[in-house]
């Protein structure tokens, strides 16, 4: 890795250190859990996404994902990613499934 983005890698782990968080499956970073469906950058690696909640139909769910991106090009989905160090737990934090899809642009940086 380049030092810069080692040095915004551990600023975002500091940022978010205790909190729940998930990590970008682009480079791993930690990154604020989102709360609405906005599109976010990853403030390591620069990639664009945004989260869409899920129905529970999953061709449904696709069928809306896809017509959400449109023509914003080619993009990943992470169904059900996991939220790290949630409050709670024997031993005061744990990991859990959010109940949502978290979208990855490609070629949009």
């Amino acid at each position: 890795m380049r030092p810069l983005r080692i040095a915004r890698r551990v600023l975002a782990r500091a940022r978010n250190w205790g909190g729940p968080h998930v990590h970008c499956p682009g480079c791993g970073a930690d990154c604020p859990l989102p709360e609405d469906e906005a599109l976010k950058i990853c403030f390591t690696c620069r990639v664009q996404w945004f989260r869409h909640p899920l129905t529970g139909n999953h061709a449904a769910d696709m069928e809306a994902i896809e017509a959400k991106v449109g023509e914003l090009g080619e993009f990943t989905v992470v169904v059900r990613p996991l939220v790290v160090d949630v409050p709670g737990g024997v031993r005061g934090k744990k990991t859990e499934l959010l109940n949502a899809a978290f979208v990855y642009l490609r070629g949009l940086s």
